[in-house]
């Protein structure tokens, strides 16, 4: 993982309490000098932020991404 060399270093990393996020996940952040929050738990409006900004995201930019095959993504810069 590279952090370093950013101007701002990274402090906080937060994610909710999924089984996908395991301890070993965590101890590489914390490995890094980075704190780990876990959102509350049953607590939906704890990352509302984070949320209607990615939503924002899929609505403005990638629902109007039409992929037709590999030429398509290759316009992209991305290719499978």
């Amino acid at each position: 993982m590279e952090l370093e060399g950013r101007e701002q270093p990274i402090c906080f990393f937060v994610h909710d309490r999924d089984t996908k996020f395991s301890r070993g996940f965590d101890l590489v952040f914390r490995f890094e000098g980075i704190r780990v929050i876990r959102t509350p738990t049953r607590a939906p409006r704890a990352k509302a932020h984070a949320e209607r900004w990615v939503g924002s995201l899929r609505r403005e930019c990638l629902d109007w991404l039409l992929i037709l095959g590999r030429r398509s993504l290759r316009m992209f810069g991305t290719s499978p």
